[in-house]
């Protein structure tokens, strides 16, 4: 977190506030939670291990990092020899609303591939430039064939919420043998992109964000707001629940909840 400096210096990334009393990981944990998603694992450096059983207590399972210098995939890899199943991955430093999270989930019981990556059609001009971008073999297959950050944003970039299939085990650990403690998980992706093996559902026009510098972390904050906001909208609500009942008592709802 070296662009969110001096902040950064005095807490990590995901321990930094969306509200005060609120973290990026507390959030990230209640979508969980809400979702009825309770085998947590966090991977964490050593350092951080006990500030997090504090806080989350044995709501998660803290995996602690063994090395100082390392890449997400490496992290990944902890995590996947200990659940031993299939597992989504989320990156602490992202938020997203709950109907992304649930559109994954849909989907996962009728993926056969290795990994299912969401994609974001219409990213803004920052988070194009920051994004992990997928390249797709035809729209209708379904299929990502590369992923990379240096690649063109014509189809659009993930948003750092994976589902692993047990198959994916197979392309983490051979990323891992190639490149070590410095490979990343778009070198696993790319792995199994090369066979088939990465599916992608869309989730144009969720909000979510991912938070690299300070002015990431203003947006994710205001970001925030809009999602608690739209989550207290209704499936069921009607056109004038939906357009003028439901927005009324939302905003005083978010009034009143900002009050405590």
């Amino acid at each position: 977190a070296t662009r969110l400096k001096p902040y950064s210096d005095q807490a990590p990334k995901f321990m930094m506030e969306l509200e005060p009393g609120v973290t990026i990981l507390d959030f990230i944990i209640e979508r969980l939670e809400s979702l009825n998603i309770t085998k947590i694992f966090i991977v964490t450096r050593p350092e951080y291990a006990q500030t997090l059983r504090e806080r989350f207590g044995d709501k998660v399972e803290i995996l602690e990092t063994e090395l100082e210098e390392f890449e997400n995939l490496y992290s990944m890899g902890l995590a996947a020899e200990e659940i031993k199943d299939r597992f989504l991955v989320l990156m602490s430093d992202h938020i997203f609303t709950r109907d992304l999270l649930k559109t994954v989930l849909n989907r996962i019981n009728s993926v056969e591939e290795a990994f299912l990556v969401c994609l974001d059609r219409e990213p803004s001009l920052a988070s194009a430039e920051e994004g992990l971008k997928l390249k797709l073999d035809d729209v209708s297959s379904g299929k990502v064939v590369e992923v990379g950050k240096s690649l063109p944003p014509i189809y659009g970039i993930d948003t750092g919420v994976i589902f692993c299939n047990k198959s994916a085990r197979k392309y983490i650990k051979k990323a891992l043998k190639q490149k070590g403690p410095n490979a990343k998980i778009k070198d696993a992706l790319n792995l199994a992109a090369a066979e088939g093996q990465v599916a992608f559902v869309d989730v144009t026009g969720f909000p979510w964000k991912d938070v690299d510098t300070l002015q990431d972390l203003e947006e994710a904050r205001e970001i925030y707001w809009r999602i608690l906001k739209g989550e207290l909208v209704k499936p069921t609500d009607g056109l004038i629940s939906r357009y003028l009942n439901r927005p009324i008592s939302s905003t005083f709802s978010l009034i009143l909840y900002r009050k405590r």
